[in-house]
Order: C-alpha cells, then sequence, then structure tokens
C-alpha cells in the first residue's frame, strides 16, 4: 500500500526521532501509536490542562504534579520566559510587538516585554481579534521549542497547562486527554485576582469557556478515535476539592 503523498518521505526511524526529541508527531500517526512511543521511548504520559480565566486550572495543574510526582509545564510561564529570553529569536518577537504595539511594550531597555502593558494594548486595540491572532501565531513557534526543552527534562507524569489548546486545535499533543477546569465560584475568584469585570469581559471575547473548549476536544476524540476528555468543576469547599482531586488523580492514573 502507498502513503498518501505528503507522507511519502515519512519512516518510522524518523517518528521515533522525533518523539525522542520531543516533536510532537500527531501529523505522522495516529494518536495511539504516539501515545504509546512517548510512554515506551520517554517514560511519559501526557494530560492537558485547560479552561477559562480565573477557573483555577493552574492550582488543579499543580495540585496534580504533586500527588502524580510528575512534571507541570506552564504554556504561559513559556511565554513569559520567551518574552524575557535574551537569544535572536526573542529580540526579533520583541521588536514585532513594538512595531505593532509601540515601544511602551517593552522594559528594562528594552530587554523584557512588560505583559500588562501589551495585554491592554493587544486587547484594546480597535482590531483587537487580529492583533490576538498574529500575536499568537508569532509567539507559538518559539513557545514549542521551550516547549520541547522541558519535555526532555520530564518523566512520568506530565501535566500541560495551555488555556488556549481546545481553540488552537492542539489537542492532540497530549493525545487529546485533557481536563477542562471550570469554576465553581468564578466571581469569587475574579476578586480575589484582582480582576474587574470589564477587564474580564474584554478578555473573554478571546478565550472560549469550558463548554465551548469540551466540545472542540471531544470532536477532536471523535475525529481521531482516541482520547479522553474530562470536565472538572474546581469547588473552593476543601472537603469537595480534596475528594475531586482524588478523582482527577484516579483518571490521569488510569491513562498510563
Amino acid at each position: 500500500m502507498r502513503a498518501r503523498r505528503k507522507l511519502a518521505e515519512v519512516s518510522s526511524t524518523l517518528v521515533k526521532e522525533f518523539v525522542r526529541m520531543g516533536v510532537d508527531v500527531s501529523p505522522y500517526v495516529p494518536l495511539f501509536i504516539k501515545a504509546v512511543l512517548e510512554k515506551k521511548l520517554r517514560g511519559q504520559v501526557l494530560i492537558g490542562i485547560a479552561g477559562g480565566i480565573a477557573s483555577g486550572k493552574t492550582w488543579v495543574a499543580q495540585r496534580l504534579a504533586e500527588r502524580l510526582e510528575g512534571t507541570y509545564i506552564n504554556f504561559d510561564v513559556l511565554i513569559r520566559e520567551l518574552y524575557n529570553e535574551q537569544s535572536k529569536g526573542s529580540q526579533i518577537v520583541r521588536e514585532k510587538l513594538v512595531a505593532w504595539f509601540g515601544p511602551e511594550v517593552l522594559c528594562d531597555g528594552g530587554s523584557r516585554v512588560d505583559r500588562e502593558i501589551l495585554k491592554a494594548r493587544m486587547f484594546g486595540h480597535p482590531s483587537s481579534k487580529e492583533m490576538v491572532q498574529k500575536v499568537v501565531e508569532l509567539t507559538t513557534p518559539h513557545v514549542m521549542r521551550l516547549y520541547r526543552c522541558k519535555l526532555n527534562e520530564a518523566n512520568g507524569f506530565v501535566l500541560v497547562e495551555w488555556a488556549l489548546m481546545a481553540k488552537m486545535g492542539m489537542g492532540g499533543m497530549v493525545n487529546n486527554h485533557v481536563i477542562v477546569v471550570d469554576a465553581v465560584d468564578r466571581d469569587i475568584a475574579l476578586k480575589e485576582r484582582g480582576i474587574d469585570s470589564t477587564a474580564f469581559a474584554r478578555v473573554s471575547t478571546h478565550q472560549w469557556g469550558a463548554q465551548q473548549q469540551m466540545e472542540a476536544l471531544r470532536d477532536a476524540v471523535d475525529r481521531d478515535g482516541y482520547g479522553q476528555v474530562l470536565l472538572y468543576r474546581n469547588d473552593r469547599d476543601p472537603e469537595r476539592s480534596a475528594a475531586g482531586l482524588t478523582d482527577l488523580e484516579a483518571f490521569v492514573r488510569s491513562l498510563n
């Protein structure tokens, strides 16, 4: 049987090397093969953590990583590292941001990005949706490079938090195994984080809510014939929260 033309040059040896390097091979092999190779060659089981703004997904991801003695990778942290990194690629990113939003988005003599000013300029732009998309396209290749570096240091369970995982159609990077976190008391969480309703409304127009993320991720599971998506309602009550985390831990361990 002949392979499709775009896969004609892809061999099993090449795919294995990509896996060893931390490259996402979901475009080349079925997800269940990708998952098996990652476990066999790298000793890793990948689980995505997604969710809406102020849903508590970072708290959930960190607690799970502790319980599982695994590795926690946060894409928001990777973006921050990119903005502050002293490399040619990061400098190109900073120069583009200045061209789009003005020199005020940089600080420390132009060596770092002031994320608060960048957010205000990006979300307050007359063409904010277009500008957000441009920033995502600009930063994603660099962030994926940093992600691969983190993967190379990881072993066992790897919890990958990325708010845009569903919207970017990137559930395949964690083999469509994703926990979507939703907040029971979002208003309280927003107040505790100092996020006013205006800022929340502005940012939320560019990020999907938990239900929309669930639908997109489950569509990907149906399309790929592999993966599990779980909705977790983050509860502030300590007892219910502890019980919920125990259930999540059992779910993640079942994927091993």
